[in-house]
């Protein structure tokens, strides 16, 4: 239900810039995020609905 993301040597203390573009083309940016550990981060921001 939930998109992660796993780097088995680690990525860093963070925050974080993530970029995410949908098979539409559409581009969501969120910055400044925490390093989490078994965590849920809520995005900014939702891609549209499909056309």
């Amino acid at each position: 239900m939930y998109n992660y993301f796993v780097a088995s040597s680690g990525i860093g203390p963070g925050p974080y810039t993530f970029r995410v573009t949908d098979m539409y083309g559409h581009v969501l940016t969120d910055t400044g995020i925490p390093l989490i550990e078994r965590g849920v981060f809520y995005g900014a921001a939702q891609f549209p609905p499909a056309p």
